[in-house]
């Protein structure tokens, strides 16, 4: 079972949108700067996730999961942008 899962960074409030089999254990990742991508955006808090099973684990993407990471980068944007 993987994780798609949203962050918002308390320092920008900019959004980071990704997936993990462990989700405790990635949000740690996020917070402590072992992540590239996000160090310089710390602290995050969880904002959605959501339990995607993985039906072709050598291909993620034939099972929806990255289909399901964008609706979710939609969703969250046009929610952000109703609130501005």
């Amino acid at each position: 079972m993987y994780y798609v899962y949203v962050l918002r960074s308390l320092k920008d409030s900019k959004l980071y949108i990704g997936y993990s089999k462990d989700l405790d254990m990635r949000l740690d990742q996020h917070n402590s700067r072992k992540v590239k991508s996000t160090r310089y955006r710390t602290p995050f808090e969880l904002i959605y996730y959501s339990p995607r099973e993985m039906l072709h684990r050598s291909n993620p993407s034939t099972d929806g999961l990255f289909h399901r990471v964008k609706q979710v980068e939609i969703c969250m944007m046009q929610s952000i942008e109703r609130n501005i």
